[in-house]
């Protein structure tokens, strides 16, 4: 009815003498058929350069990320764009495509270019490892944290940050991805919470 169709597929036939699941040979056979379908867009070869010497500048400054003051810089150096409004649609385009992490319209995270995603995962992690390490600090935060994957605002004070990207604006960006949710805020000492799923026991 809302014009969604579904597929059961076996994947446990692959490779035997049974051959595949006739399904999934209907799903490849629906896939082409949407490509085919598809209208086909030329993109400027200056679109995917760009994005390659972001990349590249990382690279070379060990970091994950980069600004998107430098991407313009870079865009203009490289002689490969000039105006603001055309780096963003490039930065934005890559975004879709899942090549990098950029989001336009949140305060503070509009200000920088996340192109390696293991980073924001090994943040977290890092993050979550020292917390564990806090019961001496606030004991009852530490156990929520553990046992409901509940994180308070409390416990992110004592995390030593020195990335640019300043740690609210990181949470912003974890919450937007929807890896953890913002709970809620107490109005006594205005302590924030966030809901952490997968580190629940």
């Amino acid at each position: 009815d809302n014009g969604k169709v579904l597929f059961s597929v076996d994947n446990t036939t692959a490779g035997s003498k049974d051959g595949e699941d006739p399904v999934a040979k209907t799903i490849r056979r629906k896939i082409e058929t949407l490509a085919d379908e598809k209208e086909v867009y030329e993109l400027p070869i200056t679109w995917t350069l760009l994005q390659l010497e972001i990349r590249q500048a990382c690279s070379k400054q060990g970091k994950a990320y980069i600004s998107f003051r430098e991407c313009v810089a870079l865009a203009r150096e490289t002689g490969l764009m000039s105006k603001k409004e055309e780096v963003r649609s490039v930065l934005l385009y890559h975004h879709r495509l899942g090549v990098l992490i950029y989001f336009e319209e949140i305060p503070g995270l509009c200000d920088y270019v996340i192109v390696d995603h293991q980073w924001w995962f090994d943040k977290l992690s890092s993050v979550i490892c020292v917390t564990f390490q806090q019961d001496c600090l606030n004991h009852q935060a530490v156990q929520k944290l553990k046992y409901h994957g509940l994180l308070s605002s409390t416990l992110l004070k004592h995390v030593e940050w020195k990335d640019d990207i300043k740690q609210d604006f990181f949470l912003s960006l974890l919450v937007r991805m929807r890896i953890i949710a913002l709970i809620g805020t107490k109005e006594d000492d205005q302590e924030e919470e966030y809901f952490i799923p997968f580190i629940l026991p």
